[in-house]
């Protein structure tokens, strides 16, 4: 019975280990999925398209690429360059010709307004291409202290346990039960 019990722990263990490694992995790591950044939604502006907690996979997109209706992520006003993390992501609900170019009347779903400004498209880091409900919230979990320990550190240190126990036995000469 009990080495069900550790058997059924062991893959527990794995399989958490796993799925929030892919998971922390698509969104720390965009590229893996083909897009250029991911952000976690962290207000409540695109609601119910988007919600806080999700996490935002966006790509690249030229000017001739974004029309009206499509969710884009852009630098905030008054953030001094790409290094800064101010980010609003909205929907575009006017593009414009502007003498500098192209720019971008947005506004966030749930709010009842268009933002006050116009943004250029110098500042429009991309499109949103997909997004992953809730996962965000794992990700920011994740990089609190708590988080590490439950998320990753955590099963790890589990696996290892069970690793040895079984090891230890081996050594002793009984079965492992697998």
């Amino acid at each position: 019975m009990l080495d069900r019990f550790t058997t059924a722990l062991r893959i527990g263990a794995t399989v958490l280990l796993v799925g929030c490694v892919v998971l922390v992995a698509i969104v720390a790591l965009p590229s893996l999925a083909g897009g250029a950044n991911s952000y976690v939604v962290l207000s409540e502006s695109m609601e119910p398209t988007l919600t806080p907690g999700d996490a935002i996979v966006v790509r690249s997109a030229p000017p001739s690429a974004v029309e009206e209706g499509d969710v884009v992520t852009y630098r905030a006003p008054g953030s001094v360059d790409d290094a800064d993390q101010d980010r609003i992501t909205h929907r575009v609900v006017e593009k414009r010709q502007t003498e500098s170019g192209v720019a971008y009347r947005t506004k966030g779903d749930a709010n009842d307004r268009p933002d006050p400004t116009l943004v250029p498209h110098e500042r429009v880091v991309g499109a949103v291409w997909f997004h992953v409900p809730a996962v965000g919230r794992l990700v920011l979990f994740a990089q609190r202290p708590l988080g590490l320990v439950v998320l990753l550190i955590g099963p790890g240190v589990l696996l290892i346990a069970i690793g040895l126990r079984q090891l230890a036995t081996a050594v002793d000469g009984e079965p492992s039960g697998d």
